[in-house]
């Protein structure tokens, strides 16, 4: 069902469908078992080299779009288009979390439905491409569903946490503050808890593989609160 699902979005043949379940599989089915086993085949690796396509494909396709605009503008415009919200964004349009394997204990948590999962999942489905029918067809399917991002006017280019430092400093005068809550993981895989609080007191959590990543979700999250 899932292959078929993915061959509908390519609209090619998967000739590795290996290479597309572990794209999707969540690390909690490994680590109820195994806490360390850093071989075990989920999305974790896949969504390293899948950040990097994406990048690459991004990059060129706005150097070749916007001849006029400089490093400082074309570098805004990559980072809107590849933040977290917007791959979230576009695996729930494709209903990635539908697709999603994951332990019963995580699912019921909500895990598939956490922008950072479905980020993460999106990153390792671009992988999956590139290592099973190459560049082009990757280079495809990035320009294809990312279309509307690399479109959208640069008014919209500002991060959560830029958008949120402006709203607190308007409305308060101050800055938010972030707090580290907690942090999980191995080395090479850490998950970091990340809490934003606003001087009324309002807050909001956000989780990542990076600290940056945990707090652009927790500002996106607050900002989606109280706007």
């Amino acid at each position: 069902m899932m292959i078929s699902h993915l061959e509908k979005l390519l609209h090619d043949n998967i000739t590795n469908a290996d290479i597309y379940h572990m794209a999707f599989t969540h690390p909690s089915i490994y680590q109820q078992a195994n806490k360390n086993n850093l071989s075990s085949p989920h999305y974790q690796r896949l969504e390293f080299l899948g950040d990097r396509v994406l990048g690459l494909v991004i990059a060129q396709k706005l150097y070749d779009d916007y001849p006029d605009e400089d490093e400082g503008k074309l570098a805004k415009r990559l980072s809107h288009i590849v933040q977290q919200s917007s791959l979230a964004h576009i695996a729930r349009q494709l209903d990635f979390p539908n697709y999603i394997i994951i332990h019963p204990n995580a699912k019921a948590q909500q895990e598939h439905h956490r922008d950072s999962v479905l980020c993460d999942v999106m990153e390792s489905f671009i992988a999956a491409i590139y290592l099973d029918k190459g560049f082009d067809t990757a280079q495809y399917f990035i320009l294809m569903y990312f279309a509307n991002f690399i479109k959208e006017h640069p008014q919209n280019f500002m991060d959560a946490k830029t958008q949120l430092q402006e709203y607190s400093l308007h409305h308060y005068k101050e800055l938010p503050t972030y707090t580290l809550l907690s942090q999980s993981g191995s080395d090479h895989h850490p998950i970091f808890h990340i809490q934003v609080s606003l001087p009324n007191g309002e807050i909001a959590d956000g989780k990542g593989n990076s600290k940056k990543k945990a707090e652009t979700a927790a500002a996106q999250k607050l900002l989606q609160s109280i706007i």
